[in-house]
């Protein structure tokens, strides 16, 4: 009487899991989710800077002057309740709030411009810029933090 056995091996189990855990081992290496976040935490970044850059050229369109440092960081300003009322937070690459300000938006503003900006993610000293000349928010290196407002952007 011959038997008959259906199934499979140790063998062939083990090498299916061993192949599984390769592929995965290599999908995950080819996504590369830290980089993945950091892309889509600067790209939320380049939009709040446009929000904003939008906001400051209503807010010079409506009162016929752009709007000073001060009234940026008052939340009961003009600026800020009528025209800015989230100003966006500063998260850091982790995805929580910067204690060190490093992903702060930062708002410079003159009588006849402003700038604003904010750190890039993982690039010491690149910052995203707007500047109103230009239109366009930039990805800028050096020119970056509480003294750049001026149209440079390296």
């Amino acid at each position: 009487m011959k038997k008959s056995s259906s199934g499979f091996t140790l063998i062939e189990v083990l090498m299916v899991i061993a192949l599984i855990g390769i592929l995965a081992g290599v999908v995950i290496s080819v996504i590369n989710p830290t980089k993945t976040q950091s892309i889509a935490r600067d790209g939320i970044r380049k939009e709040n800077l446009a929000k904003l850059a939008s906001a400051v050229e209503a807010y010079r369109q409506a009162e016929g002057k752009y709007p000073t440092n001060a009234q940026s960081s008052d939340i009961a300003s003009v600026f800020r309740t009528v025209y800015v009322k989230n100003w966006p937070d500063g998260v850091n690459d982790k995805g929580i709030l910067d204690p060190a300000w490093n992903y702060f938006y930062n708002y410079i503003a003159s009588t006849d411009e402003f700038a604003v900006n904010v750190q890039e993610s993982g690039k010491t000293g690149w910052c995203f810029k707007y500047y109103p000349r230009w239109g366009v928010v930039k990805e800028c290196n050096g020119s970056c933090g509480a003294s750049a407002a001026n149209g440079t952007c390296n």
